[in-house]
């Protein structure tokens, strides 16, 4: 599959787009070697469960030149992996960006990953950036929760040339550009870089 030449959804208001598993604003779930390319979502976009994100819920494709200015917006978490562009991502992103502001306001599960471009990353970032802000449960016994203004929690992979500018306000993990870097995988951090 290829999503490519601009293509473009506009105007995703009045929860256009709600979902409980792999929510995108324009893709659910990327597979497969599929590719997303100059694409771009605009709207607000809400969810209930696990991969919800402004473009695409999970991706183990590429993501390429593309960008959500949507809102992302989760009134109860029922599991994790929420952000401004990818959900989850076990692929490629590179130039490509997210704007909108991401916001959990109540969360079921104990370990919610949540960042302005990418919740979990497994694969690669490149050259990419998020300038929403990102808001976690307030008041909630969250110590195991992982806000980043980039990237929830970074497993295994790399990140390169990508940067962060909003607020991060949580109870939990809070970092500006990873809210937790997991020794499970990563016991280096020059695996993360930041140019």
């Amino acid at each position: 599959m290829e999503v490519s030449g601009g293509y473009q959804v506009s105007d995703v208001y009045d929860d256009a787009v709600v979902g409980n598993q792999n929510v995108g604003g324009l893709v659910g779930e990327n597979t497969n070697g599929g590719q997303i390319i100059d694409s771009s979502v605009r709207g607000k976009i809400t969810g209930d469960s696990s991969e919800i994100a402004g473009l695409v819920g999970f991706n183990d494709g590429t993501v390429e030149n593309s960008v959500s200015t949507a809102t992302v917006t989760i009134e109860e978490l029922g599991n994790r992996h929420v952000a401004g562009l990818v959900g989850t991502n076990e692929g490629t992103i590179s130039d490509s960006y997210a704007t909108g502001d991401v916001t959990v306001n109540d969360a079921q599960d104990d370990f919610p990953r949540v960042g302005g471009l990418v919740g979990e990353n497994f694969g690669t970032i490149e050259r990419s950036h998020a300038t929403g802000d990102v808001t976690g449960v307030e008041g909630a016994s969250s110590s195991n929760h992982n806000y980043g203004g980039l990237v929830g929690i970074h497993w295994v992979g790399t990140i390169e040339e990508s940067f962060a500018t909003g607020d991060v306000e949580t109870d939990g993990r809070a970092g500006s550009l990873v809210g937790r870097v997991s020794q499970l995988y990563c016991n280096d951090f020059e695996l993360l870089r930041n140019r």
